[in-house]
């Protein structure tokens, strides 16, 4: 499974792992490089792959 990360519209990165759609996976956390950070806007949804 892929999660991939818009900003501003413009596409910014993708990870993929088995783990982003474990079946008991219910929460997710952001994170900066170990650091704190400010997050505003953000949308989580399922996409459906797109063929390129």
């Amino acid at each position: 499974m892929n999660m991939c990360v818009t900003l501003d519209g413009k596409p910014a990165a993708c990870l993929k792992s088995s783990g982003i759609a474990h079946a008991t996976k219910s929460k997710i956390k952001l994170g900066v490089a170990g650091k704190d950070g400010w997050f505003d806007g953000v949308k989580v949804w399922n996409a459906v792959p797109v063929k390129r």
